[in-house]
Order: C-alpha cells, then structure tokens, then sequence
C-alpha cells in the first residue's frame, strides 16, 4: 500500500475514533499494527495529534484489542516526542489503564521489548 494513503487511512480511523471510539475500538485487532506503523514518522500536525487521539479513546474501550500489537504502540507514541499537554496526558492515562487491568501480563510485555523502547517508557512513563 502506498504510505501516503496508509497514512490518511490511519488518520481516518483516529478521527473516526473522535467520534465513535466504542464501535471503532471493536476492531482495533485489525488495524493497530499498520496504524501505528503508518504514523510513526508523520510530522506533527493536527491530523496526526487526532489520530492518537482518537486511537487512545478507542484502546480504553477495548483494551484487549492492543496486546497483539502493544509494542507498536508504545514505539509511536515514544517517537512522538514532543505532543501537546492532553495528549501526553491521555497517553499516561492509557498505559496508566492498560498497567492496572492487564498487572503481570503488561510487565511480561514490557520485558519483551527491545532494550533502547523499554529505556523509553521507563523514563517517559515513571512506572514501568
């Protein structure tokens, strides 16, 4: 798929996920993986600050829907480096939420990543 179309795919589905996180959330098995290799290396802009967004909306609908791809995720937002305050927030609130109701599994994912991501959710999400 030609990236700039996986990249206003992906974009899609985060605003979409705005709106309708609950119903987007149900697939979110299909789609996490691309979604957040599309938007790693997007320039911020509002379009993509929507889509991570509208992604964090839908993993707290449906957290399950991300352990099949959890390391992606937490790659894409560890290379947005710089988002606005609510979106930090809202990405704190979501490893925050994933922390609690998966406990000893979230650490055994964590323990798998590759040293250089887990030194960045380390620093960047004190209590992993």
């Amino acid at each position: 798929m030609n990236k700039s179309l996986a990249q206003n795919l992906s974009i899609c589905i985060g605003r979409l996920a705005l709106i309708s996180a609950e119903k987007v959330g149900k697939y979110m098995d299909l789609y996490i993986k691309p979604f957040c290799i599309s938007l790693r290396y997007v320039n911020d802009s509002i379009e993509k600050r929507d889509a991570f967004r509208g992604l964090c909306k839908a993993i707290l609908h449906n957290p399950k829907g991300i352990f099949g791809s959890f390391d992606f995720f937490c790659g894409a937002i560890c290379l947005f480096e710089n988002p606005p305050y609510d979106l930090e927030q809202l990405f704190h609130e979501v490893i925050y939420s994933l922390n609690v109701t998966f406990k000893n599994q979230f650490f055994m994912f964590i323990n798998e990543f590759p040293n250089s991501l887990k030194m960045k959710m380390k620093k960047r999400f004190k209590f992993v």
